[in-house]
């Protein structure tokens, strides 16, 4: 296999929505004897090096502004919108520093506890 496949297809009653991957080049050659194609490009890296660029960026800024910043306080706004992803990453992060598998249904406050040696999560 070359690379990773990240193609999306989602279908419903109204239409279709298609991604694609990321090619090394737009250029594609159309012959009597089939289609040529420029192949995709290798790694996340370098498919999404935009976004981990942008992403890096607004993280410094976040950094630069300080917790008690407007820009600080809107992004934490926003993470709020989306409890599943917040709950997500959080017991990703407990799996880690316990070593073992935490799931979604577990007390993440208590876990969050036992690592941080009976300290409440903040």
């Amino acid at each position: 296999a070359y690379g990773y496949d990240q193609r999306v297809e989602a279908f419903g009653s109204k239409g279709m929505l298609t991604a694609k991957n990321e090619m090394t080049s737009s250029v594609e050659l159309a012959t009597v004897d089939g289609h040529l194609m420029p192949p995709a490009k290798w790694s996340f890296p370098e498919r999404y090096d935009h976004a981990y660029l942008v992403e890096l960026t607004e993280f410094v800024a976040l950094l630069r502004a300080g917790p008690d910043s407007e820009a600080h306080r809107i992004e934490q706004k926003e993470t709020l919108r989306h409890p599943r992803i917040v709950r997500t990453a959080w017991a990703a992060e407990l799996s880690w520093k316990l070593g073992r598998q935490v799931k979604l249904s577990e007390d993440l406050d208590a876990l969050q506890r036992e690592v941080s040696g009976g300290k409440a999560h903040a």
